[in-house]
């Protein structure tokens, strides 16, 4: 069985975004490791944030279970490859002679075990060798990427699989592994599993895991046993490996080359990896889909064969996942998600996907596959608190320990709720946590908190949860509860030295950004120097990169009069870290480079706009020069023309007597942008929110030909393929509402008028702001029939409104 646990967002697995003291190769089953942001720029506020926090489960693991991970690192010899492969031969040829069996009496007890070993290895062993997100034997052979992107979805028929098998006779095995979906072994388990079912073999003992273990497996009895839901719950969790390595299956050397991606759609960068953006790919869903149809099944198993099959801890935990999967798949957490839910976009065909996933979910559910409403957050949740109660109250009925309440219950439910966004997610989260607390003994159940009753004592995931529900809420308030039980669990780690309980790598980045959205910089940096101090003394959390970025970016956050000097402060000391090789780590990168310069261009001097833009030209400099982590980009740009935006409010005749006005400034980096794209310097696109930056720089200006140059620039946008949005036009009204001459109020209608055309075809929005700026430029006019022009206009508003 998968060893998976609890996850608030399959975006990936922050264990491996902070690395511990104990620094391993990286493996494929490691997932991306990196300094990767969720990132956001817009005319006022450069910022930058961290991912979606992922929680899967990394409990201090037995001896055995360790040894088989760091087995799993080691280099795949020839031997070992062709082993697989041979098996995998085997296992096909196993299970066509098992699904040509057409008559009960043929099956014999040798049949039967022959169908549990089957069953065994296509829904545990399969995974291990052949998908990428393991990368066994896939390794070396011609598994990618592309061969996943292309996998169909749909049931595996047995003709599409005889027609396989007859493939695999081949003496190039190799070249026909590739033809493999990731879901490729859950689909062959889930054809024996229903062979099993219509040939009644599940009173002939189908379901018994004795003798199954093998070397490559993780061995679980030590918390499962020999669970007899064990196969369903595998073929649950290997379909649900697209949501634990986000879509695809998983990352390699092999092909990460093919990974690395740089997406750009509707102005917002994103900047991660191919398996990261794959979560907003139908795969994600179809995965749901089948791990729900095996859910299903599973439970009708229980019901019509109690004596062979009963929910136990595994199972529960299995159908608390699925749930929890599913709600993540109808939230509305990813960028661009314009329907809610986790297909946010197809973001490797490069435009956005408005499918919406609750539809999709339907259809491809027939829509009454199930009886219950799981189609929305609420109803998974609701789900997700029935099946937990109804464990618990079992398990206190019979006290039967197979059916033991599990940490991992509760941090499933907690994670969905976390995630959820609904208005009473930090309450119910707060009340999950303290009732377990209560049950471990750490808090009063007489005390005035309010607590649901737990069967269980939390861990860091637990606590992880919560935290990760407050920093969602971008406010001082949860912020401060964020850092208030951060350091209350700190305090209790260090009284009781429970390894449990121990704040790791994602408990200290969840509560940075929590206190870095709302600019709580000096919490945040005590508590970085709280992390480099105890990983002086061997601590097992690394100050890693992601860390030191969340804390400049707290500072940008801050508007603190400081805020620049204790930015450049802290970037001076992430390159001595990394020069003098204490932390290689921490070595700045785009994302450093671009937050030090938010802080300056924040300052709304003249001073740090010079000072963003002499950083912008260190970057181009060290970018060609071979330093491929400072490479300049859209965001970066922005912060640098930003800097001249803000302080284009400035005396303009106090610019002149010192050189370029801010707004021609600004233009000047506008220019500088085009240039190296057209050099071929830099691959990267010109964005309507660099142009607006500029724009809005003019509009602030009181230069007499502000409105000439803000609409000669607009012009330009449509000839580097740029269109224009609604803060362009406003942006160039306002620089023509402060224009004295009444021929100004005609060119301002005639916009205004191309924007209501604009608006009619669907391509351009018109707001209230619009008709406050036109309201404005009538108003100032000295035209007749201007203020009457501006009743006009604010009638027209009121209607709309209305």
């Amino acid at each position: 069985m998968l060893r998976r646990h609890h996850s608030l967002c399959s975006s990936w697995h922050l264990r491996f975004l902070f690395p511990t003291t104990k620094r391993r190769p990286q493996s494929a089953f490691q997932g991306c490791h990196g300094n990767s942001y969720r990132r956001f720029s817009c005319m006022s506020d450069s910022v930058h944030k961290l991912p979606l926090l992922s929680h899967h489960r990394h409990r201090r693991l037995p001896t055995s279970i360790k040894h088989s991970r760091n087995a799993s690192r080691e280099p795949v010899s020839e031997a070992q490859r062709r082993s697989a492969q041979l098996e995998l031969e085997q296992m096909t040829r196993s299970t066509s002679r098992l699904l040509a069996i057409k008559d009960s009496a043929l099956i014999t007890d040798a049949i039967i075990n022959e169908a549990r070993v089957a069953l065994h290895y296509w829904s545990r062993r399969w995974y291990m060798h052949f998908h990428p997100g393991f990368g066994r034997a896939a390794k070396g052979s011609a598994l990618s990427l592309e061969a996943l992107r292309n996998s169909t979805f749909g049931h595996f028929e047995e003709q599409q699989m005889a027609q396989e098998a007859e493939e695999f006779e081949t003496d190039d095995l190799a070249s026909t592994v590739q033809h493999m979906s990731g879901d490729y072994g859950a689909r062959q388990a889930e054809i024996l599993l229903d062979w099993s079912i219509s040939y009644n073999l599940v009173p002939r003992g189908i379901f018994n895991q004795e003798g199954l273990c093998s070397p490559l497996d993780y061995d679980f009895s030590e918390d499962y046993g020999s669970s007899p839901n064990m196969t369903c719950v595998n073929i649950i969790d290997t379909y649900l490996l697209p949501c634990a390595y986000n879509g695809v299956g998983g990352f390699n050397y092999s092909n990460q080359e093919q990974i690395s991606l740089l997406v750009e759609e509707s102005n917002q960068r994103h900047y991660a990896t191919l398996s990261k953006h794959y979560t907003k790919n139908p795969r994600y869903i179809k995965a749901v889909v089948d791990a729900t149809r095996i859910m299903k099944k599973m439970r009708e198993l229980q019901a019509n064969f109690p004596d062979q099959l009963s929910p136990d801890t595994l199972s529960i935990k299995s159908e608390l996942n699925v749930w929890s999967k599913r709600s993540m798949t109808l939230g509305a957490d990813h960028v661009g998600a314009q329907t809610g839910g986790i297909l946010a976009g197809n973001i490797i065909a490069g435009h956005i996907n408005n499918t919406n996933p609750k539809e999709m979910l339907r259809t491809m559910e027939n829509s009454d596959a199930i009886e219950v409403d799981v189609y929305t957050v609420q109803g998974c949740l609701h789900e997700m608190e029935k099946v937990l109660t109804r464990a618990e109250e079992q398990y206190i009925s019979t006290k039967d320990d197979s059916i033991k309440p599990s940490v991992d219950w509760y941090n499933h439910v907690l994670g969905s709720w976390a995630r959820s966004d609904l208005k009473d997610a930090p309450n119910r989260t707060r009340q999950i946590l303290s009732g377990m607390e209560v049950f471990a003994g750490c808090q009063d159940a007489n005390g005035d908190d309010d607590f649901r009753a737990c069967w269980a004592s939390p861990d860091s995931i637990s606590y992880n949860s919560v935290l990760f529900c407050l920093a969602r809420d971008a406010s001082e308030t949860r912020a401060k509860e964020a850092l208030q039980l951060f350091q209350m669990l700190k305090t209790r780690y260090e009284q009781t030295k429970n390894e449990e309980i121990r704040p790791d790598e994602v408990t200290y980045g969840t509560v940075l950004h929590a206190l870095a959205q709302v600019g709580m910089a000096r919490e945040a940096e005590n508590i970085l120097d709280t992390i480099e101090e105890e990983y002086g003394a061997s601590g097992t959390v690394v100050p890693s990169l992601t860390i030191y970025n969340t804390v400049l970016n707290a500072w940008a956050n801050s508007f603190d009069r400081s805020a620049p000097r204790r930015a450049e402060l802290l970037l001076a000391r992430m390159k001595s870290l990394s020069s003098t090789g204490k932390n290689l780590d921490v070595e700045p990168d785009t994302v450093s480079i671009s937050t030090v310069m938010s802080c300056h261009a924040r300052s709304k001097k003249r001073e740090g706009a010079e000072r963003a833009e002499e950083l912008l030209d260190q970057a181009i400099k060290s970018y060609s020069m071979g330093n491929a982590k400072v490479k300049p980009d859209s965001i970066m740009f922005n912060c640098a023309v930003l800097g001249w935006a803000h302080c284009s409010s400035s005396s303009d005749g106090d610019d002149q007597a010192r050189g370029k006005i801010p707004p021609e400034r600004a233009e000047m980096l506008l220019q500088k942008f085009r240039t190296l794209r057209e050099n071929n310097t830099l691959d990267i696109h010109p964005m309507a929110q660099t142009f607006n930056i500029v724009l809005d720089s003019w509009a602030k200006s009181e230069r007499k030909d502000a409105a000439s140059r803000a609409i000669a620039l607009m012009r330009e946008m449509a000839k580097v393929g740029v269109t224009p949005d609604e803060c362009s036009y406003n942006s160039v009204l306002y620089a023509i509402s402060k224009q004295e001459d009444p021929i100004w109020v005609k060119r301002a209608e005639e916009l205004f008028q191309e924007m209501k055309t604009l608006n009619s075809m669907g391509k351009l929005t018109i707001s209230d702001l619009t008709y406050n700026v036109m309201m404005n430029v009538h108003g100032k006019s000295r035209s007749k029939g201007g203020a009457k022009k501006a009743e006009e206009l604010l009638r027209t508003m009121e209607h709309q409104l209305h």
